[in-house]
Parts: C-alpha cells; sequence; structure tokens
C-alpha cells in the first residue's frame, strides 16, 4: 500500500521529522516506513499481547462506527489497531500488519509499480487529515 501522509509520526518509525508548533513534518521521508497497522479478527487479544510482550500503552482513537486503537510507547504512538471487517475476510484476506510508505508522488509512485509487474488493490483516496493514502 502506498502513503504519502503529513501527520504526527514518532522518532520510531524510521521518518526524520522536524517539529512544528503541536504536530510533526516528515523531511525527506521518501521511501520511509511512516506508519505500521494491525488489522485482525480478535482486537482484544491483540491488545492484551503487544501490551504483554512489548509493553506498548493502548490508547483509543475511535471514530463512530470505526473502532480504532493507537500502540504506543509512552506518549508517542507507535502503530495502529484496527478489526478485519468480515466483507474482507470473505474475499480472503487475514490478519496481517501493513507498513506505509512515504512517496513524494502517489500518481507516479503508483505508475511505476504497475510498470514493474505490481498490481493496485486499494486506491488512494484524498483525505483531509493524512494528504493521500
Amino acid at each position: 500500500m502506498l502513503l504519502y501522509a503529513k501527520i504526527p509520526l514518532s522518532p520510531l518509525s524510521g521518518s526524520r521529522l522536524k517539529a512544528s508548533g503541536s504536530e510533526a513534518d516528515m523531511v525527506s521521508s521518501h521511501g520511509c516506513f511512516v506508519w505500521y497497522e494491525l488489522t485482525t479478527t480478535d482486537a482484544e487479544a491483540a491488545k492484551a499481547f503487544y501490551a504483554d510482550v512489548v509493553g506498548w500503552g493502548l490508547r483509543d482513537a475511535s471514530m463512530p462506527g470505526a473502532a480504532y486503537t493507537l500502540f504506543t510507547a509512552g506518549e508517542i504512538a507507535v502503530a495502529g489497531l484496527t478489526g478485519l471487517p468480515v466483507e474482507a475476510r470473505k474475499m480472503g484476506a487475514q490478519p496481517r500488519w501493513m507498513g506505509y510508505v512515504s512517496v513524494d508522488d502517489v500518481d507516479a509512485a503508483t505508475d511505476r509499480l504497475k510498470r514493474l509487474g505490481g498490481a493496485v488493490y486499494v486506491f488512494s483516496e484524498a483525505t483531509s487529515r493524512y494528504g493521500t493514502r
């Protein structure tokens, strides 16, 4: 999955960041993993596992109709957790970790991906908070 984002990120993400008020702006993050997300059929078990084994904290970031949890290291969000929709499971999707990679130009990166034999399963969409994802 391709992601071009301008969001608050953790230094653990591998991106180089500079502070800008209360948020962080990505600097030269092209090609860097900028976010990780776990989709699972058992969110409660995942919360317990990662809290116990890794020591991550949990912060609810749900929106109406969409449960979402942030895994945190101290106060810093390091990954997200969401349920795997029944519709996706019916199409063969399985629980998994996904890494989001920042690119300077989503359309150019998508075209290159296709030229190299890759496939697009989810088309990019513009979002007001995260740029294009």
